[in-house]
């Protein structure tokens, strides 16, 4: 981002964020991986008029799995090392 379009940026009241680590892009290709596949399923099913069950399933674990990953990262807390008097 240029300067000047930081500028203006902030001009017009909003701040910039922080790069992302490299987790948010592993997790948004992971995101698109899942996807892809999904989407693939839904073709087949709509070509051929019946659904892959074992894909299907092999999907939803990888989307629950996914799910689980973002919430204990972004979600649950951390055990902390600080103590409390």
């Amino acid at each position: 981002m240029t300067e000047a379009a930081l500028f203006r940026m902030l001009l017009k009241g909003y701040h910039p964020k922080e790069k992302p680590d490299m987790y948010f892009y592993d997790a948004l290709r992971q995101l698109t991986y899942i996807g892809n596949n999904l989407n693939q399923l839904l073709k087949k099913a709509n070509t051929l008029n019946f659904i892959d069950a074992p894909m299907l399933r092999k999907e939803i674990e990888a989307w629950q799995k996914f799910r689980s990953d973002i919430e204990r990262r972004f979600l649950q807390p951390e055990k902390s090392d600080v103590k409390w008097q």
